[in-house]
């Protein structure tokens, strides 16, 4: 029989294996053969999944989106407030309720 994962646990785990394959995919692309070098990804580690958290709304948000994902259920999964996300996540002036998009132009993100 096997166990079932709670949507909190899949959306983690969602979260935490973008991030590992944004980190990743430099590593996996210089390996030659053999297996693939860890990511070093812990859905457990909060604090982990937070920072990483962080690192995409500063470097990643601007030209890739999570719209899959709501600021909303971002702050419950990752245990943050809503002021918490607001003011530290949310650059967009989205409300706490909307899917995480980029606001980078069609144009532009066809042109790059």
């Amino acid at each position: 029989m096997t166990k079932r994962q709670s949507p909190m646990t899949k959306t983690i785990a969602s979260f935490a294996l973008a991030l590992g394959l944004l980190v990743g995919t430099t590593q996996a692309m210089a390996a030659e053969e053999g297996d693939l070098p860890s990511a070093g990804t812990n859905i457990r580690d909060q604090a982990s999944l937070q920072r990483g958290a962080k690192l995409f709304f500063n470097y990643c948000v601007g030209c890739h989106s999570l719209k899959y994902v709501r600021y909303s259920r971002m702050a419950e999964d990752l245990g943050l407030s809503e002021d918490e996300v607001m003011k530290n996540l949310n650059f967009t002036g989205a409300k706490f309720g909307d899917p995480v998009i980029s606001h980078m132009p069609e144009d532009l993100a066809q042109q790059y």
